[in-house]
Order: structure tokens, then C-alpha cells, then sequence
């Protein structure tokens, strides 16, 4: 079997990981390790997004970006080039950490489990790197079939939040491929979703993992309160909270993919 090539991101979100990687983004460098650190875990399209904007816009809360995903480790390379050439995570995580603490002392990272996941071939080493951050939160979906159809969408446009429009080109912006309906996709992807949540779910109960778990659809309906409810539970007070997300949400619950692929269900 011919070995997969990685596909080439888009121009336009290249150009959003070095935009979320510049020191635009960042705060002072720091020279002492964070005093708090949190991690939020995700499977796609489950509102990390939406959620570390923001706790980022706060001031307070540091930057938690993907920064376990490609583009971003990507884009990271090419603003700090490597003296010998060769990505070392540990000194990755310890770059970021100097970089991307708000001045509270606060850092933060959101992770797709798999992310995480990718680093550790022995649940326990991974389960201990997850313990060295002071609070967990969990993110979820109830709505599975749309998180499915919104992934599968995602993947195939390469769009993956209202941000990344900020940098598209007008080409790009009249290229955006209309996403055709494909069962299996969407099954792939619902039972990818499953599957990532069953692990992470097994993995943080068998290791006594305390952590806190939110849902997409009661921070939509509730945005600011769930938002405050975030902020208390990471025990960061202060700081104001913007009325309306600074993300917007891409697709509805009128959305003609899941009614039909709940029809292919029979639902």
C-alpha cells in the first residue's frame, strides 16, 4: 500500500495559525513557570472554539489554542525556527507556556483527546501528563448527528470556524465548495466522535481524574452564564465576559444533511 500524503492546509488557514501563533497573540514572555494551568477536552465541533476566544478575550484566562494540532505546531515552527532542526514536544510545551500565560499567571490549552492522545502510547504516562494541569474541563455535544454533519462539513470545505473567513482571500471566499451529502462520511464521523468520548471518558474515571464537563447546546442557549459558570470553575474571578461569542455558529438544526441522514437512520 502507497504511503498517505498529509494534504496542504489552505492559504487562509496557514495564514490563521500564524496570525494565533504572532506576538499579537501572545502576552509578555514570562520567566517563571504558569501559577495555574487547565486543559479542556474536546472532540471536533464541540464548541472548544468558541470557548477558548472566550476565555482568551478575557485577559485572564491565557490562550487556549490546538496547540497539540498540525497548523498550529506548524505555523510555531515557522515563527520559531528550530537551531537544530529537530521538534522536541517537551521544550514545545515549555516555549508555549512562557509565551502564551496571561499575566495572572494562567495557562491554558484546549485538545482534541485524540491530540493528546497521539503523544502517549501507554494510558498511564498519559493520564499523568493530564494530571500535571490543575483543572480539567470536558466539552461536549448532545446533538451527535449535527456534530457529525458539522465535522464532516468542516472537513471538506476546510473551514473550521467563522474566524478563518478573516483570512481568506476574495478568490478563496468565491472557491468555498458547497458540501455535497455523504452518509458515510457522516458515519465515519459519528462514530469517530463516540469512540473519542468513550475513551477519554474510561480514561479520566479509571485514573480518578477530577474534572468539570459543560455541554454545547446549554452554553449556546446560556452563553454568558455558562461562560461565568467556566470562569468559576477555574477559579478566575475579574474579568468580564462579551454578551454574544465571539465565534459564531456555522451551521442550524434545520440543516438539511441531518434531516436526511436521520432519515437514512430511521429517525
Amino acid at each position: 500500500m502507497a504511503p498517505q500524503t498529509r494534504q496542504k492546509l489552505p492559504h487562509f488557514m496557514s495564514a490563521k495559525f500564524d496570525h494565533l501563533v504572532s506576538p499579537q497573540r501572545g502576552f509578555p514572555e514570562r520567566n517563571t513557570p504558569a501559577k495555574f494551568k487547565y486543559l479542556l477536552i474536546s472532540t471536533p465541533r464541540s464548541g472548544s472554539t468558541m470557548i477558548g476566544e472566550m476565555l482568551y478575550a478575557t485577559g485572564g484566562a491565557g490562550d487556549p489554542q490546538e496547540f497539540l494540532s498540525r497548523g498550529y505546531i506548524e505555523a510555531w515552527q515557522r515563527a520559531y525556527p528550530l537551531a537544530n532542526g529537530t521538534f522536541n514536544i517537551r521544550d514545545y510545551l515549555t516555549l508555549l507556556e512562557k509565551l502564551k500565560t496571561s499575566p495572572n499567571g494562567v495557562f491554558g490549552m484546549n485538545a482534541q483527546f485524540l491530540q493528546v492522545q497521539s503523544l502517549f502510547k501507554d494510558r498511564e504516562k498519559l493520564a499523568n501528563f493530564i494530571r500535571k494541569f490543575d483543572k480539567v474541563i470536558t466539552l461536549s455535544r448532545k446533538d451527535k448527528i449535527a456534530q457529525a454533519v458539522s465535522w464532516w462539513r468542516a472537513s471538506y470545505t476546510g473551514i473550521w470556524s467563522s474566524m478563518d473567513y478573516r483570512f481568506m482571500s476574495q478568490e478563496e471566499n468565491r472557491e468555498t465548495k458547497e458540501t455535497p451529502y455523504d452518509r458515510a462520511g457522516i458515519a465515519d464521523r459519528l462514530h469517530r466522535i463516540f469512540a473519542q468520548e468513550s475513551v477519554y471518558q474510561r480514561l479520566l474515571s479509571d485514573f480518578n481524574i477530577r474534572h468539570s464537563s459543560f455541554v454545547y447546546e446549554n452554553i449556546t442557549a446560556n452563553y454568558t452564564d455558562q461562560c461565568l459558570e467556566i470562569m468559576r470553575c477555574l477559579g478566575i474571578e475579574g474579568y468580564g465576559i462579551d454578551t454574544k461569542p465571539l465565534v459564531q455558529k456555522q451551521g442550524n438544526r434545520y440543516d438539511p444533511m441531518i434531516t436526511a441522514f436521520r432519515k437514512d437512520l430511521g429517525l
